[in-house]
């Protein structure tokens, strides 16, 4: 349990960082970009209004003087396409590398063949104030998409990196920071045991003598009716020593070192389950269905499972009123067994149930002891339920019911 904490506390920790820094890298490309464009677009006004002024018009046409000298002064001159235009939109002239011989209106990149490339157009004018022309410049976008690669590659191997990093870092500090909980958690556990333990001697004795006075006592008598109130207190008594040490041995993975899990067809234990507790629900007038019951073959601890079954079953019969119904269903489903039991009892309220797996939890308390409920039984379920790689939900409204749905791989332990 205290591993999988760990583990859990690492991945979140590792998980949240990295979004962090993915969000931040994500944020620094967008801004590391918008500035290279941003110095790209300035440096095409900066030729723009430089070789503005070299523009000539005669009254018919126009002409621009020395423009290689004006672009070559520029850090991204000599990479720059400049054309000019008449009033209609023809081009005139082209000088330096080869760029669109149209008016571009975008002020985004586009693409020319297999280049990106960023534009700007100014509007020209004559001394009397006349539209005679358009002054075009263009840039390749090349070296700004080559720095921006190189910045990504950079961070993304950065990143790969320190998620390296960080999951080993999360995991030393999750160690760390839960080896308190751990001990505190392994010094509860021997307790457990050693009570557990302990309590069986005077428990085994309380039943020995009880079974002495029995055979010296009239049932009918006064002493009688006091032995038999020691005599349930006796087994209720042994049921929770047993719980207690069932679930310390599934708390401690004991199965899995010491058995070796059977393949099994689940349908035949379900079955036989079932049919053990058809005479005790008949009894309180409850009916036991069994809906789809499929054969599924899974690879697990066949008397643990027996268990889980026989809890939930005697769970359904505690809390489901004379006259209701248990429905159970067993279906193949995805990389496993999906096992349903649904009945029509009191119901657990929504505040109860995220704690209902919890030991010793009872939702409803004077009910559960006058049955004589330990509050272990779900809570062994449930440590069953982890032992198999499995998953348990519950889905439970005051006064409609309860269902109970047990997803189980066909090899998780």
């Amino acid at each position: 349990m205290v591993r999988s904490q760990r583990l859990r506390l690492t991945a979140q920790f590792v998980a949240t960082t990295f979004c962090i820094y993915i969000g931040l890298f994500g944020l620094g490309l967008i801004i590391f970009k918008s500035a290279l464009t941003s110095s790209l677009d300035s440096q095409i006004e900066t030729l723009l209004t430089q070789l503005s002024d070299e523009v000539e018009y005669d009254g018919n046409s126009l002409s621009l003087a020395k423009p290689r000298r004006l672009t070559r002064k520029q850090p991204m001159g000599v990479l720059a396409a400049v054309q000019l235009f008449n009033r209609d939109g023809s081009l005139i002239q082209s000088y330096g590398t080869q760029g669109s011989h149209e008016l571009v209106d975008t002020l985004d990149d586009f693409k020319l063949g297999s280049l990106s490339m960023r534009s700007r157009s100014l509007s020209l004018s004559s001394e009397e104030g006349a539209h005679v022309g358009y002054l075009q410049i263009q840039l390749p976008t090349t070296l700004r998409d080559r720095a921006v690669s190189n910045y990504a590659t950079t961070m993304g191997v950065t990143a790969f990196l320190g998620f390296i990093a960080l999951s080993i870092a999360g995991y030393v500090f999750a160690r760390r920071t839960t080896r308190p909980i751990e001990t505190s958690y392994q010094i509860l556990r021997q307790f457990t045991a050693d009570a557990a333990h302990e309590l069986n001697t005077p428990v085994a004795t309380i039943a020995a003598a009880v079974e002495n006075l029995k055979e010296e006592l009239e049932p009918e008598s006064e002493a009688g009716s006091r032995l038999l109130v020691i005599e349930r207190a006796g087994a209720r008594m042994d049921k929770l020593v047993q719980d207690l040490m069932l679930l310390i041995r599934l708390g401690a993975e004991t199965e899995r070192r010491l058995r070796e899990p059977e393949t099994f067809d689940l349908k035949i234990l379900v079955e036989e389950t079932l049919a053990d507790f058809a005479d005790l629900y008949a009894r309180q007038s409850l009916e036991l269905v069994a809906e789809t019951l499929d054969s599924v073959k899974i690879t697990g601890f066949r008397d643990n499972l027996g268990r889980l079954l026989t809890n939930l079953l005697d769970n359904a019969l505690k809390y489901t009123d004379s006259g209701g119904m248990v429905r159970v269903s067993l279906r193949s489903e995805g990389n496993g067994a999906r096992l349903v039991i649904k009945d029509t009892g009191s119901g657990i309220p929504e505040e109860s149930l995220p704690e209902i797996f919890n030991r010793f939890y009872r939702v409803d308390k004077a009910r559960s002891r006058t049955e004589g409920g330990s509050g272990l039984g779900l809570a062994i379920v449930k440590a069953i339920v982890d032992l198999h790689g499995g998953q348990i939900d519950v889905v439970s409204s005051p006064g409609k019911g309860t269902t109970f749905s047990v997803h189980l791989p066909y090899n998780g332990v």
